[in-house]
């Protein structure tokens, strides 16, 4: 003999309600990383709007040294750049903190 229609009803909400909690706990993984994402992008909003700023105040140059285009818009640090030595008519540069290599132009074309 069958259950009554009420203790089906309950077995079927029973079973619904389960499905509904596995499904809540495969979410929060998934909520994580969401969170992390947005955490990063708003880190790179911020740096975006901070960029503006540090352009103003940077100075290709200190005591002689061209610096680091990188490490001051992405840090507001400033890093000389290295001469690299190269074949290319151009001159060469590589900061020793970031990795950022500069050509730059040098007399005419």
């Amino acid at each position: 003999m069958p259950a009554s229609p009420a203790i089906q009803l309950q077995q079927v909400a029973l079973q619904m309600a389960n499905e509904i909690l596995e499904q809540a706990v495969n979410l929060k993984p998934e909520l994580q990383e969401i969170k992390l994402r947005q955490a990063q992008i708003e880190a790179q909003l911020e740096s975006a709007h901070l960029c503006h700023q540090r352009i103003r105040n940077f100075r290709s140059e200190i005591d002689g040294n061209l610096q680091c285009p990188g490490c001051w818009i992405h840090n507001e640090t400033e890093v000389a750049l290295t001469p690299i030595s190269s074949d290319a008519k151009d001159d060469l540069f590589r900061c020793g903190r970031c990795g950022h290599a500069v050509e730059i132009q040098v007399g005419l074309p």
